[in-house]
Parts: structure tokens; C-alpha cells; sequence
């Protein structure tokens, strides 16, 4: 109200105008200077998914993605953009904007694990010595950006990384340059929707081959939570090859799983909607077991090595026989070979 005032009492009434006259003066300057304002307001924008950053003041924005659950030895693709829209949102204005990668942060699992950006079809890896041109849009345009970001593994076995589900695992930073008011800078922060395990090598286990693991009838009545006294128990020989011949020494292959609720060491079934009352324990080859998240240790010489481990289902024990359940019971795990 207080520029509507200022442009009335400054401006001049000819003799022969109308008191009316004098208001469609002073709702003419109005509308002009509502109309420059929506102009400055937000005359650039990214959107992902209904978020939006602009250059009115809002500058993070956040996208939750969902990730390959296991990451492996080479070149992997992590994100595209391809859902991320920026737009000059100021047509017929002569107003163009450039956008850069300024920088490039991983968190996490991925930190030194080989990730970089892939922009307009050239790999980069942090950090950059300048910033990196992704687009330029002119008056009006709106594009999705040419950009992924990826990891590269290399092939000596190292320490296993994870990503957990609801992590920052990447910060990428953007500038946008105006040729209206200079631009600004943007942080697209990404978050896992899943947990990730990224294997930092070539190493596979059974050629990468997916392991079945079948008990078959098991009798209820027999189960137990001792791993000792199990009834039944199903062994599995591991062989590990490595990409890298050469290689001599110790590794450790580590069990990734989500562990049951009743008992961390055990890892989680699914027996229809219920995964409270029966489990799954892993074991070495000299019967200790191995815990989700923990590792067993085996010996590579020349790029080769073999071991075994053996999996028992377990109950609950603060159940009776008599409340388990009926039925097919299911489970999944990853193994993945790393330092020991």
C-alpha cells in the first residue's frame, strides 16, 4: 500500500480530469509495479517431483531415490536427472540462464570410493579445478539436465561400503548464472529409499551366481534357537575369484542381511506377513556364526579362494513351538568380499 500511495501523491492530475480520473491513474501504476515484481520473484526454478528451489530465497532441495541394491566392481550408475526440470520462467525478456556444477560431494559410503558426474556426456570426478558448464536455458526454456552421477569400483579387494536407507549419500552443488541479476548457488541433496551395498571390487563368489538354499519340510516341533542342536542345516561351498590375478592374501566376506528382530545374529524371515518367529543363522566353516554385518575370513592365492558356510533355521525363543506358524518361509542375503 505504501508504493501505492507514493505513486498517486507524485503524480500529476491534468486540469480537466475527473476525481475518477485521478484512480485509474493511480490503479495503472499499481498493476505496473505488481507486474514487475511477479517478473523479479522467481524468474528461475528446479523442480523434482513437485520440490522446487528457485532464486526467490529457497535453495535445497531434496530427492529421494531408490538405488541398485548391490553395487559391484566397474562402472555403475547411480542417478539420472532426468527428473530434474529447470526452467527461465521469464519469456520475451531477453534474461538467459547458464548452470554450472560448482561441486561435488559424497557422503557416506561413497566417500573415496571412486563416484563422480557425468555432464553432457564427460565423466568428472571431484574435485573440479572450475566449474563445469551443464545447460543454458534461454527466456522461457525449460529442460531436464544432462547429468548422472555414478561410481566406478576398482578391482583390489578393500573395505566393503554400505549406504543405509534414509542417508544423504551426494550433495551437488549447482550455479546458476543470470544475465538479469547474477544468479545464485543450489544444493540438490540426495537420499537413499533403500539400503545399498557397494562392493568395492572385482571380487565375485560363485561367479556372482545367485545361491538357493533350500530346507526343504522342516518339522516345527524340532526347531530350536541353538545353532548347535539344529535339525536341519544346509552346507554351501563358496569360491572366490578376483578380476585381479595377482592378488595374495586374507579377505573377509561379509554377510549382508537385516537381521532378525528377535535376535541380531540371526538373519530375518518372512513367513507371510510375520518375521518375528523364525530365522536364519549363517556359519563358518568351523561353526561360529556370523552375524548380518559381520564377516567370515578365507585366504586368496592368485586371484582364487574357497571356503564354505552353512545356514540352520532358528526360532524365537521366547515362543513356544506350538505359536510358530505354518507355511513357506522365505530370506535373502548378500555376500561380498572385502578386506578381512
Amino acid at each position: 500500500m505504501s508504493v501505492f500511495s507514493f505513486f498517486c501523491f507524485s503524480g500529476r492530475v491534468p486540469a480537466q480530469c475527473s476525481k475518477s480520473c485521478f484512480s485509474m491513474l493511480c490503479k495503472v501504476f499499481l498493476s505496473l509495479i505488481f507486474f514487475l515484481y511477479a517478473q523479479n520473484a522467481a524468474a528461475f526454478e528446479c523442480e523434482y517431483r513437485g520440490n522446487y528451489v528457485d532464486n526467490n530465497g529457497q535453495t535445497e532441495l531434496r530427492l529421494d531415490v531408490e538405488l541398485a541394491p548391490e553395487i559391484h566392481g566397474g562402472y555403475n550408475e547411480l542417478v539420472k536427472f532426468n527428473e530434474v526440470f529447470c526452467a527461465n520462467t521469464v519469456p520475451n525478456s531477453g534474461i538467459t540462464d547458464t548452470l554450472y556444477l560448482n561441486n561435488l560431494d559424497f557422503r557416506g559410503g561413497l566417500t573415496g570410493a571412486g563416484a563422480g558426474a557425468i555432464v553432457q556426456g564427460v565423466k568428472y570426478i571431484p574435485p573440479f579445478t572450475s566449474k563445469i558448464h551443464i545447460v543454458t536455458l534461454g527466456p522461457g526454456e525449460k529442460k531436464s539436465l544432462p547429468v548422472s552421477l555414478f561410481v566406478d569400483v576398482g578391482d583390489t579387494p578393500s573395505e566393503a561400503l554400505k549406504i543405509k536407507k534414509g542417508e544423504l549419500f551426494a550433495i551437488f552443488r549447482m550455479k546458476q548464472d543470470s544475465s538479469h541479476d547474477g544468479g545464485q548457488y543450489f544444493n540438490f541433496n540426495f537420499y537413499a529409499l533403500n539400503d545399498v551395498g557397494v562392493v568395492t571390487n572385482t571380487c565375485d563368489v560363485n561367479g556372482g551366481e545367485q545361491i538357493d538354499v533350500d530346507f526343504g519340510q522342516v518339522d516345527k516341533y524340532l526347531l530350536t534357537n541353538d545353532t548347535n542342536s539344529a535339525v536341519k542345516s544346509v552346507e554351501v561351498p563358496l569360491s572366490i575369484r578376483c578380476s585381479q590375478s595377482a592378488f595374495t592374501g586374507p579377505v573377509g566376506i561379509e554377510l549382508l542381511a537385516t537381521p532378525a528382530a528377535f535376535n541380531q545374529d540371526f538373519i530375518q524371515t518372512t513367513l507371510g506377513s510375520d518375521k518375528n518367529k523364525i530365522g536364519v543363522a549363517m556359519l563358518d566353516a568351523s561353526r561360529n556364526v556370523v552375524r548380518p554385518g559381520r564377516k567370515l575370513t578365507s585366504y586368496i592365492s592368485n586371484g582364487f579362494g574357497s571356503t564354505s558356510v552353512s545356514f540352520v533355521p532358528v526360532k524365537n525363543s521366547t515362543i513356544t513351538n506350538d505359536q510358530l506358524p505354518v507355511g513357506a518361509f522365505s530370506a535373502s542375503a548378500t555376500l561380498v568380499v572385502s578386506t578381512p
